[in-house]
């Protein structure tokens, strides 16, 4: 008699923590680890992974007019997964164990080709990647434009500034473009007694110092602190001027001329509002049109993104303009889930599968009788039973997937179906 937990690989405790969930939050040596050690490369995520590294290689090489890469697939398919492995892939300083995280996705796709081209984009063109969980960015009810995250986001990362203060940052921003920023530096030291560095975490501070010495150091912009203060950001800024700026910047600081953007849940944060929709059609345009290939933007969404709210099926004429920015498609498939289910988490052992396997052959009338359902002949989830699919799926039966599967698709496409389901899982 065998004990159930017996047939599964022993390389994988039963009882091993696994994150119901992918976050780009999650991203310590110990979070990536445990992720990429978990994570199972389907066939059909291996052609995606290839044609999108072929993309890339190829806009990053010979320049093109296609910048965007959507992702979609419904809550928990693995889209996030994709994006953020895929992403973090091209940043040569997120190690694991003494191996880059990139290594470590190419150990897992098991393609030669794939990974020489992986490693060739990293070796010409070594991309600055920018990561950004737009899930995460409404604060208060306050939604901002996706363009100005991007942009302050990447000040951020490129450590311009520790302040938060928008208009500051634009500010710091403007400082280095007109070489002016050691100069503020110093005059904060002489006039104030404190370095910029220790105050500019303070955005109340931050404000009223940039103000105060504005006039001093751009006077052909402020010529007196009130014009500081009274400064509307959104008539001041020319969007396509202030992302020419901001890669002059990038390439300033890090050496590199490429940036891979990768954003999660665009589709659920800009669906119900047309503005924030017509936001990202214009910086995506500006990305075509000014870098030619330069800059990408990976953005993930949810499949049944016009089914989850009424506002957004309103606005679906302006999504599916949006979706036409992105040529590069990645469907996370149904089908995908199953196999993963069955690789990830229902890997039996060799002896454990050839004894489910004798198991089956000596049952297998008794089973597939059991099992039928007679009222739903022509049901999808009236599948013929093998030896294949019932040692794979033990102890459950295929159909237990299917409906498991079917269920987290009708409460993703609910208003408000990704909290359902995540409460659910």
């Amino acid at each position: 008699m065998h004990k159930i937990q017996d047939l599964f690989d022993p390389t994988k405790q039963l009882n091993r923590t696994i994150e119901s969930v992918v976050t780009f939050g999650a991203n310590t040596e110990q979070d990536l680890s445990s992720e990429i050690r978990e994570y199972v490369v389907t066939d059909k995520l291996h052609k995606n992974y290839e044609d999108v590294i072929t993309d890339l290689q190829t806009a990053f090489d010979d320049s093109s007019k296609e910048v965007g890469i959507w992702v979609s697939g419904f809550y928990g398919s693995g889209k996030s997964s994709f994006a953020k492995y895929l992403g973090l892939s091209f940043d040569k300083s997120v190690m694991i164990d003494g191996v880059s995280f990139g290594d470590k996705l190419m150990s897992r796709i098991q393609d030669t080709a794939i990974t020489a081209m992986h490693r060739t984009i990293i070796s010409r063109h070594n991309p600055q990647v920018v990561m950004i969980d737009l899930s995460t960015q409404s604060v208060a009810g306050k939604i901002a434009n996706v363009s100005d995250i991007v942009y302050y986001e990447t000040l951020k990362l490129l450590g311009v500034t520790k302040c938060t203060d928008q208009k500051v940052m634009c500010f710091i921003d403007l400082l280095h473009s007109e070489g002016k920023y050691e100069e503020f530096c110093r005059l904060v030291e002489t006039e104030k007694n404190k370095s910029w560095e220790s105050v500019e975490s303070n955005d109340l501070a931050a404000n009223l110092i940039a103000a105060n010495l504005a006039p001093r150091v751009l006077p052909a912009y402020f010529p007196d602190s009130a014009s500081f203060k009274n400064i509307n950001l959104s008539s001041a800024l020319n969007e396509k001027e202030r992302f020419v700026r901001l890669h002059k910047l990038v390439k300033e600081k890090t050496g590199k001329d490429k940036i891979i953007y990768v954003l999660d849940e665009v589709g659920q944060y800009v669906a119900s509002n047309v503005d924030l929709i017509l936001n990202v059609q214009g910086m995506m345009q500006i990305f075509k049109d000014e870098f030619r290939g330069d800059v990408w933007v990976i953005a993930t969404a949810q499949q049944t993104l016009t089914e989850d709210n009424r506002q957004a099926q309103l606005n679906s004429n302006e999504l599916f303009r949006l979706n036409d920015r992105f040529p590069v498609k990645v469907d996370i498939e149904a089908n995908d889930i199953k196999e993963i289910i069955t690789k990830r988490l229902l890997g039996k052992s060799k002896d454990g599968s050839d004894y489910l396997k004798r198991l089956f052959s000596q049952n297998e009338g008794l089973l597939k009788n059991s099992i039928h359902l007679t009222l739903q002949e022509r049901s999808i989830y009236n599948q013929l039973l093998t030896d294949e699919t019932f040692t794979n799926l033990y102890p459950f039966l295929p159909v237990h997937i299917d409906i498991l599967l079917s269920l987290l698709q009708k409460l993703a496409s609910r208003t408000g179906g990704s909290a359902y389901v995540q409460s659910f899982v």
